[in-house]
């Protein structure tokens, strides 16, 4: 597969997901009112990052380079996506269906981290900054094993073993 093909499934998929309060942002142009470094801070930035991702995959006009995309990483990749938001969403198909979309265009298509970089924390973080100055702000210290979806991310140093 290539990203071309790609991102029309994804553009396909995306026409199924109903856009509900819990995924649209309150308001693109406000700051964000909570404090750095809390759940709702974190929450509020994601919500943004990731509905800004969801319009561009749903942009007709959307520009895409092209290049080959490994069918075992997409397999693999919905899995761990799957997993967690079993995990941390059970009961949730429509959220998990827009994460997945979502997660799947940063990675694959547009290369871009999985985390918002705009989220700032309220302590200076260890994340792990990439050469081409994408900066995991997750922390990566934290990695969960169990869901191992940072191997994706372009914020993810590629040095490290992946499996």
């Amino acid at each position: 597969m290539n990203s071309l093909e790609l991102i029309a499934s994804l553009r396909r998929q995306a026409e199924s997901i109903l856009i509900s309060d819990e995924v649209r942002p309150a308001s693109d142009n406000l700051p964000i009112e909570y404090e750095p470094g809390s759940l709702e801070y974190t929450s509020d930035c994601m919500r943004r990052y990731n509905y800004e991702a969801y319009l561009e995959i749903t942009d007709p006009e959307l520009s895409v380079v092209v290049a080959d995309v490994d069918n075992d990483a997409i397999v693999e990749f919905e899995s761990i996506v799957d997993s967690y938001m079993e995990a941390y969403a059970p009961n949730r198909p429509n959220l998990k269906n827009y994460i997945k979309l979502v997660s799947m265009y940063l990675a694959f298509v547009a290369k871009r981290p999985l985390h918002a970089p705009s989220i700032m924390s309220a302590k200076p973080h260890k994340g792990a900054a990439t050469k081409i100055r994408h900066c995991c702000v997750a922390g990566m210290g934290n990695l969960d094993e169990r869901f191992p979806i940072c191997r994706y991310c372009v914020a993810y140093p590629k040095s490290k073993p992946t499996k």
